[in-house]
């Protein structure tokens, strides 16, 4: 921070942001403490903050929560077990009938203790009415153990939000549904505006969909999770809402585990109610200055091949489904950081294509060299402008795809 800048911090409340805290730098690396008059019960939000440079790192922003007088729709389960027979990774669940309500993961502060206990919570909002919550145990191996039935009662009266119409788009304004689908699922690939370079291209996502189901004055905190951490979060009015995620928040690749929750930050009755969309599946696939190992998912995925952290060590599985796999320099002619192995490539399925190119059956030998790496490999050295001026090229190692002269054209679907 600045020495001599006045810096406010704020949370919005039902619509309006309040200070929670103002100061004068007095030094670059200041440390101040939040004191008082307590804020009221509720659902808040981050609103901004002033006095500083206008960037963030990382997107480091406020986000809290706040106990609320409001019934406990949401209740929290103190589960006991033997921490002897657990391992860290071990999960344990909380269910209504076959639904998931919440879950924890076990880490190894969680085990080695004969009477261990942990807390965990119903994720959404339960709706008025009667309900009967089960604890599961389950380890790696699919062994699974049931607990007691919890029963507990909610008085009606409160309105759970309402997500629908969820979407999420890329750079281009074209959105796709976000669903849980094994094969179906949302793919963003986004690709640089030319094969020399990576500027152009911002590597970020957009989420959108309606939020309601209580008042059509009400605002909504949105955020939204993958990769195990919170990657865009804000407060929203009832209706339609877009969220844009900062840039590079996580590496490509093929997630599972896509959330997005919305909690009622209005004041009433409302207040706190949750209901949360989890486990939703989307393949997200960019340029990274280098691209680590990686698995694409069982649907229809383009990965783009650039640089990669360890050549031939860097190990990208395509998984189930018709993939394109995108070879390009991206700013990067020397070629020896230009190598991949790909671990299951399904001949007459999957293909390889060079970004900016078109690869024929008349022009292919401008692009390829084939030969045999050993008795169940093919190694492809890909001139990346064929016949042109340029010489950079891509070395692709197919682990699966024995040699065979007379296929080579398949491998680029041709």
């Amino acid at each position: 921070m600045t020495v001599g800048n006045v810096v406010t911090i704020s949370a919005n409340y039902n619509g309006s942001a309040r200070t929670l805290l103002s100061f004068t730098a007095t030094s670059p690396n200041q440390t101040v403490t939040l004191s008082g008059t307590p804020l009221a019960d509720g659902a808040y939000s981050f609103a901004g903050r002033s006095g500083g440079q206008n960037y963030d790192i990382g997107n480091v922003q406020l986000l809290y929560e706040v106990t609320t007088d409001n019934a406990n729709s949401r209740p929290t389960v103190h589960v006991s077990y033997d921490g002897t027979k657990a391992s860290a990774g071990d999960v344990i669940g909380l269910y209504e009938g076959g639904k998931l309500l919440g879950s924890r993961t076990l880490t190894a502060s969680d085990v080695g203790l004969a009477t261990a206990t942990v807390d965990v919570t119903v994720a959404a909002s339960l709706g008025a009415g009667n309900h009967v919550i089960t604890p599961k145990f389950s380890d790696a191996a699919g062994n699974v153990v049931t607990g007691n039935d919890i029963p507990l009662s909610l008085a009606s009266g409160t309105a759970a939000p309402v997500l629908s119409n969820l979407r999420v788009n890329g750079e281009t304004p074209d959105t796709q549904p976000i669903n849980g689908s094994a094969t179906k699922y949302a793919v963003i690939a986004e690709t640089p505006l030319s094969p020399a370079t990576l500027i152009g291209l911002d590597q970020n996502l957009t989420f959108s969909g309606n939020v309601g189901g209580a008042g059509a004055s009400d605002h909504y905190l949105i955020s939204v999770s993958m990769g195990g951490k919170v990657i865009v979060f804000g407060e929203v009015s009832a209706g339609d809402f877009s969220l844009t995620t900062p840039a590079n928040v996580l590496a490509p690749g093929m997630y599972h585990d896509l959330t997005i929750t919305a909690t009622n930050a209005s004041a009433g009755i409302n207040n706190g109610q949750t209901t949360i969309v989890q486990n939703q599946t989307l393949g997200w696939y960019w340029v990274p200055q280098r691209l680590d190992s990686m698995s694409g998912g069982a649907g229809d995925d383009q990965i783009q091949l650039a640089v990669t952290a360890g050549g031939a060590n860097t190990v990208v599985q395509t998984g189930q489904g018709k993939d394109t796999l995108m070879l390009g320099g991206f700013g990067t002619t020397d070629s020896s950081r230009l190598v991949a192995t790909v671990s299951d490539f399904t001949l007459g399925q999957d293909k390889v294509k060079v970004f900016g190119q078109t690869i024929t059956k008349d022009n292919l030998n401008t692009f390829v060299t084939a030969s045999a790496y050993n008795t169940s490999s093919t190694k492809l050295v890909v001139d990346l402008d064929g016949a042109g001026a340029g010489g950079t090229s891509y070395t692709l190692y197919l682990q699966n795809v024995a040699y065979n002269p007379g296929n080579t054209h398949t491998i680029f679907g041709v």
